[in-house]
């Protein structure tokens, strides 16, 4: 059996595989969601703290600070924030791409490069600005806020979030397939080992007539019991028909030798458990050998089946005809004394000399011997009672 896999190996490798791909997805998704996340944040975080300094700058100036004073407040600010830097570019062509653009643009650019977001973010003259500036008109750029801001150095981080996520996940993950795992083996796989140990206990013909009963809710389980069930009767019924088969010559349709030795067993305990008596007879077909040797063996054979048929339809339901072989027959009669036994005996005889076996153009008259003994005043055993019955048709055959 090494070449096959439980049930339960089963489950447990398909749980696990299972756990492990969901695990790598997530690990994946996660990560990503983790990248995008980060990236978002920043991206926000770098606007506000970009407006930020574009306030603080205006309020300077409104204060009429000059250019120290707003580099003390970049310096003050790049000192409280250490995962990123600002500076204050007043002139473009920097060769620095976002810079330049956002000169020309008038717009914020961001990028990102390497572990690095790069923000830069155009300061635009307003009414109020033209005070000290009077060269200049609304909305024209006085400069760029840049500010890189560090992914590594983040102070906060999304990754030791979704790594308490994972393993909460894996967690339920484990406890849902443990329960699920425990629900199989309850509803499936007891009722499946029932079934085999039930099957196991099979062991001769008479087991088939036990029925098989699982304490399954499961559909399936009841369909596969009930399946089960119809085949084993049906298994049974063939078996009982194969065994009746089996006590059936083949030729006349009559019981058989095995046959008769099964009932000899049952009208002898029989007759012993109720004090009965019963009668056998030994029947022998007259001359059967020139009848073989005139016509053929197969017109002999119509003879037998002829014979059978006629003895049959002459007695009682409970007489029973076997043949033994060739053209010998037993007749068992049941509760029967010797002398009603001679009067069966007188009225076969009789029917059969009334009778003729006619097919095509041959024509035939069929006569037996036969020989009685009654149980207790013959014999004690079966074969006691053949032989007084036998010699007894041998000399009513002798007769002739």
């Amino acid at each position: 059996m090494k070449d096959y896999i439980t049930y339960n190996k089963l489950i447990h490798n398909t749980n696990f595989i299972s756990i492990i791909f969901i695990a790598v997805f997530f690990s994946f998704y996660a990560n990503f969601i983790h990248s995008s996340s980060i990236e978002r944040s920043i991206k926000e975080d770098t606007n506000l703290i970009a407006k930020s300094v574009f306030q603080n700058l205006y309020t300077v100036m409104e204060m009429g600070g000059n250019k120290e004073i707003i580099d003390k407040t970049i310096n003050k600010i790049n000192k409280n924030i250490s995962y990123m830097t600002v500076s204050i570019v007043n002139t473009n062509n920097t060769k620095n791409e976002i810079i330049d653009k956002a000169f020309i643009t008038k717009e914020s650019q961001i990028s990102k490069q390497n572990q690095t977001i790069k923000f830069a973010t155009p300061i635009l003259f307003m009414q109020e600005c033209l005070k000290c500036h009077n060269t200049s008109q609304v909305d024209d750029v006085a400069g760029v806020i840049f500010i890189e801001h560090s992914i590594l150095d983040i102070k906060f981080s999304l990754r030791e979030i979704l790594i308490m996520l994972f393993i909460l996940f894996v967690l339920i993950i484990t406890v849902f397939f443990t329960m699920w795992s425990y629900f199989l083996k309850k509803y499936f796989m007891k009722p499946i080992n029932n079934l085999v140990e039930q099957i196991c206990k099979y062991k001769a013909y008479k087991d088939l007539k036990n029925t098989i009963i699982i304490d399954s809710k499961i559909e399936e389980i009841k369909l596969l019991e009930n399946a089960f069930n119809m085949k084993n009767k049906a298994l049974l019924n063939s078996y009982q028909e194969l065994k009746e088969s089996s006590f059936i010559d083949s030729l006349t349709e009559t019981y058989n030798r095995k046959k008769f030795d099964e009932y000899c067993t049952f009208i002898f305990n029989d007759a012993e458990r109720y004090n009965h008596i019963f009668s056998i007879i030994v029947i022998d077909l007259d001359k059967f050998k020139s009848i073989n040797d005139s016509y053929g063996h197969n017109i002999g054979d119509k003879v037998l089946i002829y014979f059978t048929q006629l003895i049959n339809k002459s007695i009682r339901e409970t007489d029973y005809l076997f043949r033994m072989g060739g053209d010998e027959f037993y007749l068992l009669l049941n509760n029967t004394s010797l002398k009603e036994g001679g009067i069966i005996v007188k009225k076969l005889q009789e029917k059969l000399l009334n009778s003729k076996f006619i097919y095509k153009n041959i024509q035939i008259v069929i006569t037996a011997s036969f020989g009685i003994s009654q149980y207790r005043l013959d014999g004690n055993n079966i074969e006691e009672l053949i032989i007084v019955a036998d010699n007894r048709m041998y000399k009513n055959k002798k007769g002739l």
